[in-house]
């Protein structure tokens, strides 16, 4: 029995068996370009840290890829176990001096595993290493972790508190010229060294023959003297018993008593503050200080009123006296003149009268009258 195709199935089925052809090819292709046909074994490492590893991450031996990380697992101290898939035409190389390191391309990369072997120390022989094996782990700090350690914020805040005062200590030093006079003031130093050097270069022969004078010996000689008296030593025993550490620490017990009463004295509750405060108060009532703005104009004008006291006693003087002179001249006057002879004459009598009644009474009392003769 034969099947006839038509051309569209004939079509259908060219593009099915080249899809076929293609994903075949790919899957060919990606097991050359990641080695899966290539026998490899198995190794393990311990890293503390396992950011930037993958699965896939090369594994290094003097440049040239040796394998890759098959598998990454969490141990239960912690520690990440990275196992490590080695080809096998390499595995020769590995040995039990073989030591593996977790380094960043350019120091900010990818991570990658990187394999060496040290020289044998001694005579000690390295042995081949054993599929499955532990291979030891150097695991330096690189630039991002460090980075990422430190508290950049905290510095940037440091870093930006002194910008802020190098800025203000420039500015204060623009003001009034002061770097300028700083610059003179170096600018003199050099002179004033100089001048210092010579002074110096000539007190050295006076300090030299004072050194090494023989009645500088003897004074320090006599008061070596002195101070080894059995006289004077009472003296210096006496002067270091006055400060005697007991002394001492019981005059600071009252010097801390006393600072504990002035704090309590200057508490927040105590009455020294409460009428402080009440003082603060009435100094801070507008009617306070309209009451002593009233009070200075008030001053004010008594001043005003002080200067020209003597001014106003000199005019009011001169006023008297021209009233004097006024009222002399109309008393001199004839209607004036009778009348005021009347009035004087009628305050004479009555004068006369009153004498005589108190006369008269203090003889009543028995008591000697006096009697003056007008």
């Amino acid at each position: 029995m034969k099947f006839y195709l038509s051309y569209r199935e004939r079509i259908a089925g060219f593009f099915l068996l080249a899809s076929l052809v293609f994903v075949i090819l790919f899957v060919i292709g990606a097991a050359i370009e990641n080695q899966w046909l290539v026998p490899t074994t198995h190794y393990t490492v311990y890293v503390e840290r396992a950011d930037g590893l993958r699965t896939g991450s090369p594994v290094l031996w003097s440049g040239v890829n040796v394998g890759s990380v098959k598998e990454l697992s969490i141990q239960s101290n912690s520690r990440v176990a990275v196992t490590l898939s080695i080809k096998d035409e390499h595995t020769p190389q590995l040995t039990s001096a073989t030591r593996a390191s977790v380094q960043r391309h350019m120091g900010i990369g990818e991570k990658r595993i990187l394999l060496t072997n040290p020289a044998p120390h001694g005579r000690l022989r390295a042995h081949p290493l054993q599929p499955g094996s532990s291979i030891p782990l150097e695991e330096p700090r690189d630039l991002l972790e460090v980075l990422s350690s430190l508290d950049l914020g905290r510095y940037l805040d440091t870093l930006d508190r002194a910008v802020n005062s190098i800025d203000v200590v420039l500015i204060k030093l623009e003001e009034e010229n002061r770097m300028m006079r700083m610059f003179e003031a170096f600018d003199q130093m050099g002179p004033t060294l100089a001048n210092a050097n010579l002074l110096l270069t000539e007190m050295r022969e006076p300090m030299v023959s004072l050194l090494t004078d023989p009645a500088l010996s003897r004074s320090l000689q006599g008061a070596s003297r002195v101070f080894n008296d059995p006289q004077i030593q009472p003296m210096i025993r006496n002067m270091s018993q006055s400060f005697d550490p007991e002394k001492i620490n019981e005059l600071l017990d009252r010097i801390h008593k006393l600072s504990v009463d002035f704090e309590r004295v200057l508490a927040d509750d105590a009455p020294f503050n409460q009428s402080f405060a009440r003082l603060n108060a009435l100094m801070d009532d507008p009617s306070t200080n309209d009451l002593i703005q009233q009070l200075a104009h008030l001053a004010d004008q008594v001043g005003h009123l002080t200067s020209d006291l003597p001014q106003m006693a000199q005019e009011t003087g001169k006023i008297l006296k021209d009233v004097s002179i006024v009222l002399r001249a109309l008393q001199r006057s004839w209607p004036l003149k009778r009348q005021s002879r009347k009035i004087i004459q009628e305050d004479l009598d009555a004068a006369a009268t009153a004498t005589a009644d108190t006369t008269a009474a203090d003889t009543a009392d028995g008591s000697p009258a006096t009697r003056e003769n007008p």
